[in-house]
């Protein structure tokens, strides 16, 4: 069946509502992990360290896969992609039951369903950002959103699932509701290829859009600024996590109850949500500067999660989990906004995926280092320090980015002009020599 390309409207509005379902899933599984972490790490007997692995790989994995997932999503297209990674997810978390220890958790919960989660990770968000031109910036803040209703979500039904049903049915329940990616998966109609007259064969056609698409990537790798905003998106995923996975035991540590610790997790996903979708109605405004948003919002979550460790009170902790949201709502939903503006809409698969893979090997450190400074003192003051000090330095560093970008343009331009000297000059000296032979 073929349908008419209408960007921003008509079918684009139920892509929308698909990759906002699919971001609820699986960014609400993830993101609620540490309201199992201390029960799997009594049952496992293992310290919060090694356990804090199975939520790191996940978290991880399921960046770390967004170079094949571009590859697949460009070979097989986001439906087939999406409904395959739903599949791979719900068997890990049922195989994950089965664990007789920690570490074959680790690769059921950890690499199977984080592979299956960073297929439709990926897919979600290249869909919105092929679908929308106009509202855009909004579209990705709604997707992103879903993040947050996700952690709200998840943070309380977790909880309930686990004093209900203990960790392994609530296993079993979770591989249910990621079953429905499935159901997501199928709203994604691939978008219309437009024709091009060319006088290119169709044979070459192909080649020539491989090297191109090939010069473009290597061109990206080469990037200072992109290679700058990888490093940024490192250094933000070392402390992403912890407020997740150790926020609610360490409110308990002074004195929270088990509903109150886990609720810190919903205050985080509620400012997420809402953050989200200002952040692309402030963004889709022509006044807006999208890496100054993106800059001071790591800023200001790093300073709030060093000093969360000074928050003795409740009210004070319920307070930083709101600013914390809040800050990672902007730095998400505007990560694949400056990749189109820095590089463009044609880059964004594959500079996403590079930027996912990036932000999954810190995923996959930045955790389990949290957690063995919290066994090595038993105090939280250094797990907050590190996190904090790592994501301040994520928005320190872009802060020179549009001007390295606009210097590196001048550069280009200044070669270009060199070169196009160079062929003029190089044709007015075979002009005189022919002029001189006649």
């Amino acid at each position: 069946m073929v349908r008419e390309f209408q960007p921003d409207k008509g079918w684009a509005w139920v892509v929308l509502v698909a990759a906002f379902t699919s971001a609820v899933i699986f960014d609400g599984i993830i993101f609620s992990f540490g309201i199992f972490l201390s029960e799997l790490a009594n049952y496992f007997n293992e310290g919060l360290g090694q356990t804090a692995w199975i939520g790191s790989t996940i978290s991880a994995v399921y960046a770390i896969v967004g170079p094949i997932a571009s590859i697949l999503e460009t070979k097989f297209g986001c439906r087939v992609v999406t409904i395959a990674g739903s599949i791979l997810a719900t068997i890990g978390f049922i195989l994950c039951t089965y664990s007789p220890n920690l570490w074959i958790m680790v690769v059921t919960y950890g690499f199977m369903a984080g592979i299956g989660f960073g297929m439709m990770y990926h897919c979600a968000f290249v869909m919105v950002g092929h679908y929308f031109e106009k509202r855009r910036s909004l579209a990705t803040g709604i997707t992103a959103c879903g993040s947050g209703v996700g952690t709200f979500l998840f943070a309380q039904i977790g909880s309930i699932l686990l004093h209900v049903y203990g960790w392994k049915g609530s296993m079993w329940l979770l591989a249910g509701i990621s079953l429905q990616g499935v159901v997501v998966g199928c709203c994604y109609w691939p978008v219309p290829k437009r024709n091009h007259n060319t006088a290119a064969s169709n044979d070459d056609e192909p080649r020539d859009k491989s090297a191109k698409k090939n010069y473009r990537i290597v061109s990206l790798l080469k990037s200072p600024s992109f290679l700058v905003l990888c490093f940024s998106s490192f250094l933000c995923l070392i402390g992403f996590m912890v407020p997740f996975i150790y926020l609610p035991n360490y409110a308990k540590q002074i004195g929270a109850s088990e509903w109150e610790a886990s609720f810190l997790v919903s205050i985080i996903g509620i400012t997420n949500t809402l953050g989200r979708i200002m952040c692309g109605w402030i963004c889709d405004r022509s006044w807006s500067d999208p890496l100054k948003i993106y800059n001071g919002a790591l800023i200001i979550g790093g300073t709030a999660t060093v000093a969360c460790v000074w928050m003795k009170l409740y009210v004070l902790q319920a307070i930083y989990a709101a600013i914390f949201g809040l800050c990672i709502a902007f730095y998400v939903s505007l990560c694949a906004i400056i990749i189109i503006e820095f590089h463009g809409l044609d880059m964004l698969s594959s500079a996403f995926g590079f930027l996912n893979l990036c932000r999954g090997v810190a995923t996959l450190i930045g955790a389990p280092i949290a957690g063995n400074l919290y066994d090595s003192t038993g105090r939280f003051d250094l797990t907050f320090y590190t996190a904090g000090s790592a994501i301040i330095a994520a928005g320190v560093i872009c802060l020179p980015l549009r001007m390295m970008t606009q210097c590196a343009r001048r550069q280009d331009i200044q070669k270009q002009s060199e070169t196009v000297n160079e062929n003029c000059f190089s044709s007015l000296e075979g002009l005189r020599h022919l002029d001189d032979t006649i």
